[in-house]
């Protein structure tokens, strides 16, 4: 037995005699037993009660640290919608800056891109074109060639409409602009007062104010094109018609001119201008810029449909149609 036993033991023998109880040798081991399982019964309570204490401590800690870590995500979420921000509004200038004055780089976010309009300028060609041309070469003393002319000067006409009317636009829309920021007027009682010093636009305010104008008058651009087709057919195709008799009636012409018109008033509202190229009688065919319509050969007869260019002096975007010789 260890000294540790043996004075437990002989205090619990010590208590039972002073207790005046008579106790043998087994009811003392019993009661020693009975003992040692309290004593490990209170040193369970006793480290189950300092585990709990540790927990709740742990538990608080945690608690503060899900906290702490909330409050981080939250920071970093909106960091990152910031960061996502500065980098749309960045691309969007960065784009805009490349995009404005230079044609060469399309905007893919505009439905009227030239890209798109030079593919509708064709589409026009193949949809429009042949049922007016079927329809005018029916007309009495019009030939094939004729009728290909014809149609051919109401593209040219309307080219000389549009771009006509697109800088007189722009001129004017420019001018009211800048003459009330230059010369601003003041309304009195008296009447208006206008300065007799006007200030000076200089040449990076004059490109800043045709590029603005530029991206305005696009976004208004079909505003112009139902009274711009009324007009085209009031002063040009009356006069156009009357020589041939072709009645005001002919919808198939009259679809044409007006989607024509459409078209091309929004390749003239570019900033700058689409182009259309085309050949003349006796010039070598250029088959790289132009298909042929049902004659092949090395020389031009007439242009069918003009060839596009992107700008004045700029890439083919649509290829032409040719009659050769």
């Amino acid at each position: 037995m260890s000294e540790r036993a043996e004075n437990k033991y002989a205090i619990i023998k010590e208590v039972l005699k002073k207790a005046g109880k008579k106790v043998s040798q087994k009811e003392i081991e019993d009661a020693i037993s009975r003992y040692n399982d309290m004593v490990k019964e209170l040193e369970h309570f006793k480290n189950l009660s300092i585990k709990q204490d540790q927990q709740s401590g742990h538990s608080k800690q945690i608690e503060k640290l899900q906290d702490e870590n909330k409050i981080l995500r939250e920071e970093t979420n909106n960091m990152k919608k910031q960061i996502e921000e500065l980098r749309h509004r960045f691309s969007t200038l960065a784009g805009q800056k490349m995009i404005n004055g230079n044609p060469d780089i399309a905007d893919l976010s505009d439905p009227f891109r030239p890209t798109n309009l030079a593919e509708k300028f064709h589409q026009l060609y193949d949809d429009e074109w042949t049922p007016a041309f079927e329809f005018l070469d029916k007309t009495p003393s019009m030939d094939e060639s004729k009728v290909i002319d014809f149609l051919a000067n109401i593209v040219k006409e309307i080219d000389k409409v549009c771009s006509k009317t697109s800088e007189n636009q722009i001129s004017k829309i420019k001018q009211y602009i800048t003459d009330d920021l230059v010369s601003p007027k003041v309304e009195t009682k008296e009447g208006t007062m206008v300065a007799t010093k006007r200030s000076a636009v200089d040449e990076k305010q004059e490109k800043l104010v045709s590029n603005l104008l530029a991206e305005f008058r696009k976004s208004f651009g079909m505003l112009s094109v139902q009274p711009l087709v009324e007009l085209f057919d009031k002063y040009y195709m009356v006069k156009m018609r009357k020589p041939w008799n072709i009645p005001s009636s002919a919808k198939e012409l009259n679809y044409f001119v007006a989607k024509c018109l459409e078209i091309v008033w929004l390749m003239k509202i570019q900033h700058p201008p689409m182009k259309f190229l085309w050949l003349y009688e006796g010039e070598k065919c250029d088959k790289d810029r132009f298909s042929f319509f049902t004659k092949r050969g090395e020389k031009v007869k007439q242009t069918v449909w003009p060839a596009v260019l992107l700008h004045s002096e700029g890439p083919l975007v649509a290829k032409g149609v040719i009659q050769a010789i």
